[in-house]
C-alpha cells in the first residue's frame, strides 16, 4: 500500500494536483476557468429547510466559455482516491454537472454523474 509524502490535503493541491491541472491545459486564462473553494448552497427542501446542514465546497470548478464542466474533490496524497468519490457526486448534483473527479495527488478518478 502506498505511503503518501506526508502532505495535509492543502499540500497535495498546491504541489501536486494544480500542476497537473496546468499541464492537461487547465489553467486560467482566455475561455478557462480554474475556480478553488467555490461554495454550493444547499438546495431549499418544499419545508423550507435545507437538505445538508452546511454548504458544499469542491476543491475546484472547471469552466469552460463560462460553462461550468466538472468538480473535483482533493484528498491528501496519504488518502485513497476512492474518499473523495461521495463528496464529488454531491457537487455535481448541486452544480448540475455530468463529469466529476476525486484525486489525491498520484491517482485521479472520474466519474460521469447524470444523462447531460
Amino acid at each position: 500500500t502506498y505511503k503518501g509524502c506526508g502532505m495535509n490535503e492543502a499540500d497535495t493541491r498546491a504541489e501536486l494536483i494544480e500542476p497537473q491541472l496546468q499541464q492537461a491545459g487547465w489553467k486560467t486564462g482566455g475561455d478557462v476557468r480554474v475556480n478553488r473553494e467555490v461554495i454550493c448552497p444547499g438546495e431549499i427542501l418544499s419545508s423550507g429547510d435545507r437538505d445538508e446542514d452546511k454548504e458544499l465546497i469542491p476543491d475546484y470548478v472547471l469552466t469552460y466559455k463560462n460553462r461550468k464542466i466538472a468538480a473535483i474533490e482533493a484528498k491528501s496524497d496519504e488518502k485513497e482516491v476512492t474518499e473523495g468519490v461521495a463528496q464529488a457526486i454531491k457537487y455535481a448534483k448541486r452544480l448540475d454537472l455530468k463529469y466529476t473527479y476525486a484525486a489525491n495527488g498520484r491517482e485521479n478518478l472520474r466519474n460521469q454523474y447524470g444523462d447531460q
